[in-house]
């Protein structure tokens, strides 16, 4: 699991805007983030620390200019309901919102140990970022191939 978060992380060390291969190579760690996931089992956190609050606008800062080309995209829930519309996502938001949790879960690897990380990157996924990976990684997925 800590593997394929440091090489999700990774993309962010780059110092110019993300080429059509950076493209590729995020969504190849998306993926990996995704099978990390589901390699894993549940555990218990061994304590009850908390990564500290990462700056959201920091986050949303890096991704814009790494990722300029990213933007809003439709999508729909699978819910059949009449007369839904479709919602609007943000790839840039969908990135800086896996790239601060997964950033917790290397402090927490860090400071609180490989149980506390592996719950931190459990829960995320269910909770929160694995909604953004799918609807970020089918965006990408278009932009890159269907388009």
């Amino acid at each position: 699991m800590i593997d394929a978060v440091q090489e999700f992380l990774s993309l962010f060390d780059e110092s110019a805007p993300a080429n059509q291969r950076v493209q590729e190579r995020l969504c190849e760690a998306l993926v990996r983030l995704l099978l990390a996931y589901h390699a894993s089992n549940d555990v218990a956190p061994a304590s009850d620390l908390q990564p500290p609050t990462a700056s959201y606008n920091d986050a949303r800062g890096l991704v814009q200019r790494l990722f300029p080309d990213l933007g809003p995209y439709g999508w729909s829930g699978p819910e059949e309901r009449p007369g839904s519309e479709v919602m609007a996502g943000d790839a840039v938001d969908d990135l800086a919102d896996i790239y601060n949790d997964l950033r917790g879960v290397v402090w927490l690897r860090e400071n609180a140990g490989p149980e506390d990380a592996l719950w931190h990157f459990r829960h995320g996924y269910r909770c929160h970022w694995g909604r953004h990976l799918l609807n970020l990684r089918s965006y990408l997925h278009w932009r890159l191939y269907d388009n």
